[in-house]
């Protein structure tokens, strides 16, 4: 049979909602009657039983009251009287009215007990306004010799006529509220039992549906979901280039439609793929047969493959023209790289020979060692060449030192070293030997004519940052004047500090200043030190980026290797700035010059 997916839709869940809807039903009568005798228990049983209590109480109370009334001699507004009449007068008045609107809903029979005990409750009023006519005033009492009191005391007397009328009428009162307690009871057991076929329609009756739901589900999830879950993973790998193999299981409904519909694009597909493959081995002579007469696509695959031959062949042309114009530039390249090596090398091989130039301008090891014997000097060109050089010169018992910064580094800073070495050389030969503010003066006027800082409208910023000392071995004073450098100095174990002039070598600006110097008394085994910035800027530490080495981190170190010998000083040092660089390239030259004290 050829049932639609939508008609057995509405069949599996017009019959849950049907069940649902009966559920419903079933259920809003019983609560619907629960309601009802719940109503009837809060508002006619339990108020009748509790009305009857106190009719019963006050009845109770009015006998001891008019006894009360009747044996002691008492004025008619005490307080036990005025009671009595507020309980005749107003408070079982009350109840009775009460207990009239709640007998509406009573049984016939108790409605009409009810009446009975109204009559006789009637003539026990009756007998209480003749006592109350006998003894109306204290006066009472005593009149006629007290006969009224005497008449009055045998009406309230035990096993009197009002005691026999009170006694008979509770009876009536319990039996009456026996009835009304049966009933009570009577409902709540309805009630009880309302419950519990509550509670069979919610339990049985919903376990029912949700039984019945859960084989509606698997009976559309078998015949519908099912199927619809093979379509879309059998289109989920079409939406990912992959092929799947054709559904064989077809149903009759408009499933079994999308699943011939699905086994028509495969196939499709699959011809598309024959196709396409040929064309990428490049046979464009392939047939393409259209998937129908519909088939949009199939003229714009045989244009496809007819552009794709015609591009082949136009290709095939311009590889081979290519092809020759590459082979002529390699040719080229080859040649070009050759010039290259050369002019390489021959570049490399001036480099080295300007290294053994600016090399012949340090001083030796034997000239430093005659200069300071007990000292080091730790030099580390950035390049081949660098800007920095040391100059050392013995003059006596003089002996001088200087540390060169010269702009820049590589080959420019090199060509500036030739120059600052020599012009120290003259600046020495011409000044005050005693004064190195004055060899620094000489220095700076000599670096700036040479350098001919300003010609014409053109002013090349080139210059040098220099310290310069003057020990005197004898006597151990030692003088310095710097140029953007400071001494550093340890007397006795304590760091001292010579600033230097902020001011550089060969600037234009300051031909005609005048250098400062200071002078330190040394002792024997204390140290001095000269650098230049390249130590303090190097970059490095935790951080990607890094940061500046600083001046104030080497006064640390330099403090720290007081206690170590001067070759042990320069490998720390040596050691301390490597861990500090890492990976990240030196910036700058280093140099570095200690002195001990001999």
């Amino acid at each position: 049979m050829n049932t639609s997916i939508g008609k057995r839709i509405w069949f599996g869940f017009g019959t849950l909602i049907l069940l649902t809807l009966i559920v419903l039903f079933l259920t809003n009568r019983s609560a619907n009657l629960s309601k009802r005798i719940y109503a009837e228990i809060s508002e006619i049983y339990n108020p009748s039983v509790k009305k009857l209590n106190e009719l019963s109480f006050k009845l109770e109370q009015s006998k001891i009251l008019i006894n009360y009334w009747a044996y002691v001699e008492s004025k008619s507004d005490v307080q036990e009287k005025q009671l009595f009449r507020k309980i005749i007068g107003y408070e079982i008045p009350k109840i009775k009215a009460e207990l009239d609107t709640l007998a509406t809903n009573w049984d016939r029979a108790d409605v009409d007990q009810k009446q009975v005990l109204y009559n006789q409750m009637d003539e026990l009023f009756k007998e209480y306004g003749q006592i109350q006519g006998m003894l109306p005033e204290f006066n009472s009492y005593q009149e006629r010799s007290g006969m009224q009191w005497f008449l009055a005391r045998d009406l309230t007397e035990d096993g009197g006529p009002i005691y026999t009328r009170v006694v008979e009428m509770n009876e009536d009162l319990d039996k009456l509220t026996e009835n009304q307690r049966r009933r009570e009871q009577k409902a709540l057991s309805d009630m009880v039992g309302a419950f519990a076929t509550l509670k069979f329609y919610s339990t049985y009756i919903g376990g029912f549906l949700i039984i019945a739901g859960l084989i509606i589900g698997l009976l559309t999830a078998k015949s519908i979901v099912t199927p619809v879950q093979r379509l879309k993973e059998k289109l989920f790998m079409m939406s990912r280039g992959v092929l799947p193999g054709m559904e064989t299981r077809i149903a009759s409904d408009e499933i079994g439609q999308m699943t011939v519909a699905l086994n028509n694009l495969i196939q499709g597909q699959e011809r598309i793929k024959l196709f396409v493959n040929a064309l990428g081995s490049g046979d464009f002579t392939v047939h393409y047969d259209p998937l129908s007469e519909a088939d949009e696509l199939a003229p714009d695959f045989i244009k496809t493959r007819d552009a794709l031959a015609e591009n082949e062949r136009i290709t095939e042309m311009k590889i081979a023209q290519r092809t020759k114009e590459l082979e002529e530039k390699n040719r080229q390249i080859k040649e070009q790289s050759k010039r290259v090596i050369v002019l390489y090398q021959d570049l490399r091989d001036s480099i080295e020979y300007a290294k053994r130039l600016q090399d012949s301008i340090l001083p030796t090891h034997e000239q430093v060692k005659l200069a300071f014997p007990d000292g080091f000097v730790f030099y580390q060109p950035k390049d081949i060449v660098s800007g920095d050089f040391y100059w050392v010169s013995n003059k006596g018992d003089q002996v001088y030192i200087a540390a060169i910064d010269c702009t820049g580094h590589g080959v420019p800073g090199a060509f500036m070293s030739l120059i600052g070495h020599n012009s120290l050389n003259i600046a020495l030969d011409e000044a005050d030997r005693n004064d190195p503010g004055d060899i620094l003066y000489h220095l700076n006027n000599i670096a700036t004519n040479s350098l001919n800082r300003n010609k014409g409208n053109t002013t090349v910023r080139d210059g040098m940052d220099a310290g310069l000392c003057m020990w005197n071995k004898s006597t151990g004073e030692v003088s310095y004047s710097g140029a953007m450098r400071s001494l550093i100095y340890f007397k006795g174990g304590k760091m001292g500090r010579i600033k230097g002039d902020r001011v550089s070598i060969g600037s234009q600006e300051t031909i005609d200043h005048r250098f400062s110097s200071e002078k330190v008394i040394l002792d024997e085994g204390d140290t001095f030190y000269l650098f230049t910035d390249g130590y303090a800027d190097q970059f490095g530490g935790n951080s990607d980026r890094g940061k500046k080495y600083k001046v104030a981190r080497l006064l640390e170190d330099l403090e720290k290797v007081q206690s170590l010998d001067m070759e042990a000083q320069k490998e720390k040092l040596r050691s301390n700035i490597r861990s500090w660089q890492g990976n990240h390239p030196q910036v700058d030259d280093i140099l570095v010059l200690g002195v001990k004290v001999t």
